[in-house]
Formats: C-alpha cells, structure tokens, sequence
C-alpha cells in the first residue's frame, strides 16, 4: 500500500467537489476569452465560432493538486481509498508518575561515657562506629529493590561540641560507585565552640542495592565510623555529636522493584474530522470504518486501560457514545520483560464493526471525534519484577480509518469563487452555447450547479437546471470495479438577455450534490485509478456582418 500527504491525496468528498472546481475554473476561462485556439467559423456572414476550451482526463490523485486537504490517504494495495485522522501522540513518562521522595536520615546523639564524672581527660582517638539500616519512605507504597541513581545529593549535616578535630568515614555496603563499594571520608575540623559542618555529596552513577542483598526492599545500611583526635581538652559528659543525611531530589536512571498502582495522568483529547465540514446530507454511511488505538510501553510493568470512552459529536445528530464488547472490559497492554530492559512493545486496540458500533458512531456525519482514557499500572497487585528507565514510557496515538466504502445519498457541497471582472465585449455576442462532454469512471451520480453573484452578493442567473446538469455513475461490476463508464453531454445556451448577466458577475457559487450508485441505496467503492473524463467546447454566434468589416 502507498501512503501520500495532503498534496498528493484526496478524500471522497474532497473527489467530488473538485468536479465543481473543475468547471468553476473552467467559467472563468470562457469569460477571459483568452485562450481560444481553433477557431472555427461556420459561416462567412453570420459569424459562428467553434471554441475547444478544454480537455480534462483526471484520476482521483490528480484532483489532489487541485485542493487542499488536512488528511492524510493511503492508497491500499487493490488501489481503494482510505481516509486517515491521525491524533496528538501522548506520552507519559515513568520518571513523571514513579517519584523518589526527599529522605531525612540522622544518627545521634553520639557521647563519652566520662564514668559519671562531669568531665574527663582523653589523650587518645575517641571513635564512634555505628551501623545504622535507613528505611527509605515512598509515597505510594513502592517497595524497591535496586536504584541506579542519574541524578541526586546526599547532603550531610554533622555537628559536634567535642573539642576536637577528627574525620567521618561513611560506607554504604550495599553500594556502589563506578564498579566500587560506596565510600567517602570526610574531615572534621573543629573551631572553637563547636564542629559545625555542611557537605553535599553527588549521588550520580551510585547504585543502591535496597534489598540488602535479596532478603528486604527500601533498604539502605549505612556504617557511620567518626574518629577524634586526641588534644589536651577535657571531654564533657554534656558533649555530643549529631548527624543527619539528606537524599535530596533523587531522580533514577534505572529502577527495580514493585513500582506502585499508580494512575498514569492522560488528557482527554477530541479529533476534529475535516470531511464533513461544508456539507449537508443526513447520512454518510462507510461500511467498515475503523478506531485504532495504539500503544507503545517500554516501562517495565502492567499496564491496564479501563474500557475505553469514544464518542462523536454532530451538530445535526447531537452525541453517539461507543459501545459494544470492545468497551465493555478492561485492556491489557504488553510490556518488556526484565529481560527486555530498552525494548518497547506495541500493543493495539482496535474498534470496528465487529466489536462495537463503529459504523453507527462514525456515520453519525461527526465534526469531532472524543475520547479518553484511564491508564493504571500493576492493576493486580505487588509484583518485584517492575522496572524503569529514566527514558521508559507509555505512548498512546489514535487513529481513525475510513476506507472509501460506503453510501451517501444527497451530500451537498456549497462553495463560492471569485472571478476577476469581464475585460470583453459582451455586447457583440448574439449567443454562446456550451457543451460539456463527459466519461465517468466513478460509482456515484453527480449534479452540478453553478449561480452567477453580482457585487451586491445577489445571485442573478445560474448556469444550468440542476436536473439538466446530472453525470450517471459508472456501471461496476461484483468487485465494485468500472465495467462501462457512465457518459453525458450536455448543453449549457447563454442568450443576450443572460449575457448581460454574465457581464455584472463577480462570484460564481458552486452547488455539487452527489449520491452513491442508484440514489445512495448501493454500497461502492473509490478507487485511486479511476478517472472522468471532461471536454468543454464553446459554439458562440456574433453580431456582426464579415462584410461589414
């Protein structure tokens, strides 16, 4: 199958109406006058001229050139038509919903044991070794086993009223850095009253084992060994250390664990479809349109969509929800494995006329098209083999197909065109009568009428009958393909009285009224290769005399 943009497709509607154009462009050719060739001249004194004005053999990618449209069409592989509406693409990404809260750790107060005694003297090290397991709180219930950080600080606080300098060495045994356990050694330098210390620490790269080696989650041990050094000063029973260490804004490049059930925040969107703008008709029915919701998951977790909500707004048939078995359940989306950690998977979701009232909802001639849904994670229960990339997400995009194939019975189309004013002498044309000739390859009936609009906006003559103006559908056969095209001629006299009419115009309004095969009562196809074929010639009749000149 072919794909095109806006410039090199078209839709059914947008097919037909360019017929309509066609001839619009084509009234304005006749009036300038001039690009007639092959002037024939039937008789010496009574001026007739034979004009060919124009030639036209157009497939339905040809018409795409002719007018711009918003959708884009594929063009399947047997050639049929099939308007596409495309929505936003919606992200939401895990590190937006999985949130690793700020952690308030502290250790202390840490004293000599001075023997009962207000005071003492220590000539030697004084040391403090304190092992502490720090919970870490989340604020959904996560339980997480393994955190690589990307981004984040370990701020420590250490005040000490002992005169003496010293140093704090911190371990995290269940972590590394860059291959290495997690250490780091920090000087204490008292200044008299007190050791009043403030150190932020990059966490970058740091990977926290939490489940302290496989046997719990939230976890983080940490060994606090401080030494004192030894000076002439007595120690206080009063004197004390007291540490605290902050995580602030941790952000994850990698996470393990039970991530939480969490909703994952999705914005209601409505899909605008261009097709029906313009048009008046009860009902345009396609037979088997289709709803296609598709998501990409490369978060490593379950992922659960309640029944999703479409409906369709018409401004003549009000509102159509969706129902049917497809919105009647909850959808499972698929998701990578940890095995699978950097892979999306896809998973679609599709509406047709199988599942749900598709055709009822779309043939309901909407202008928009709303839907919404609700995305929830781990929707039965704690599993510890969830994971996250900081890059992880779920991306949902709708799309909507409407192959051509279907009825309509009576879609009107109604369009004005300005036209430059007339630089001829209309007065010398006693009447002008126009042919058109027409082969139609298409399975759809077509009327056409176009009112000349003076400056005052009032329409004051129009070119044709519209029952005088009718192009018969082409006769298919059972795979809906042209066997015989449908042809027409038809012919358009303009006498002195409507020239004059022609001669006040300044904006030609296009009516285009079309019906499927037999009224609108027979399902056809539009195909990308069929064509019509059009010829316009001018026969005009002058008042003058050749013998006069």
């Amino acid at each position: 199958m072919n794909y095109f943009n806006k410039k090199h497709v078209v839709a059914i509607g947008t097919l037909l109406i360019l017929f309509s154009l066609i001839l619009g462009s084509c009234v304005k050719d006749i009036l300038d006058l001039t690009n007639i060739k092959n002037v024939h001249i039937e008789d010496d004194y009574n001026p007739d001229f034979a004009v060919p004005l124009l030639h036209a053999n157009l497939s339905a990618l040809d018409f795409a050139d002719k007018y711009d449209v918003s959708e884009l069409i594929r063009i399947e592989d047997d050639y049929l038509i099939t308007i596409l509406y495309k929505s936003r693409d919606w992200y939401g990404y895990a590190k937006d919903y999985i949130v690793i809260p700020d952690q308030h750790f502290s250790l202390g107060p840490l004293v000599y044991n001075t023997g009962g005694d207000d005071s003492v003297r220590v000539t030697t090290n004084i040391l403090f070794d304190e092992n502490q397991e720090h919970s870490v709180l989340f604020n959904d219930g996560e339980e997480i086993v393994f955190l690589e950080v990307k981004s984040g600080f370990l701020i420590l606080n250490v005040h000490s009223t002992f005169p003496r300098s010293g140093q704090l060495e911190l371990s995290i045994p269940y972590a590394k850095q860059n291959g290495l356990p997690y250490s780091k050694t920090i000087p204490l330098n008292w200044n008299w009253p007190s050791i009043t210390l403030t150190d932020s620490i990059d966490l970058s790269k740091v990977e926290f084992d939490l489940s302290k080696g496989g046997t719990l989650f939230n976890t983080v041990p940490v060994e606090y060994i401080i030494t004192l050094n030894p000076n002439s000063r007595f120690v206080h029973a009063s004197d004390e250390i007291n540490i605290t260490a902050d995580f602030k804004d941790v952000k994850f490049a990698y996470i393990e664990g039970y991530l939480g059930a969490e909703i994952v925040p999705y914005s209601a969107d409505t899909m605008s479809l261009t097709l029906f703008d313009g048009t008046e008709a009860d009902r345009v029915s396609f037979v088997d349109p289709k709803i296609k919701v598709n998501v990409y998951n490369s978060t490593g977790l379950p992922i659960r969509v309640d029944p999703p909500y479409f409906s369709s707004f018409s401004k003549k048939h009000g509102e159509l929800e969706l129902s049917g078995s497809l919105v009647n359940s909850p959808i499972d989306i698929i998701y990578p494995l940890p095995s699978e950690v950097g892979v999306t998977k896809y998973t679609l979701v599709e509406a047709n006329k199988s599942n749900s009232n598709l055709p009822q909802v779309v043939n309901n001639m909407p202008k928009y098209i709303n839907y919404d849904l609700t995305v929830r994670t781990n929707p039965d229960g704690k599993s510890y083999s969830n994971f996250a990339l900081d890059t992880s997400y779920v991306k949902v995009n709708v799309d909507m197909e409407l192959p051509a194939y279907g009825r309509s019975e009576e879609w009107a189309f109604d369009f004005p065109t300005k036209v430059d004013p007339i630089d001829f002498d209309l007065k010398i044309i006693e009447q002008a009568e126009f042919s058109i000739v027409i082969a139609n390859d298409f399975p759809v009936e077509i009327a056409v009428q176009l009112y000349i609009i003076d400056s005052s906006e009032t329409i004051i003559d129009s070119l044709m009958d519209k029952s005088d103006y009718f192009i018969a559908a082409a006769h298919i056969g059972v795979d809906h393909r042209t066997i015989t095209p449908a042809k027409s001629v038809t012919k358009i006299v303009f006498n002195e009285d409507r020239m004059e009419n022609i001669a006040k115009m300044r904006k030609v309004r296009a009516v285009v009224c079309l019906s499927t095969k037999n009224k609108g009562q027979e399902d056809i196809k539009i195909f990308a290769d069929s064509r019509i074929d059009l010829k316009l010639g001018l026969r005009t009749k002058l008042k003058v005399n050749l013998n006069d000149l």
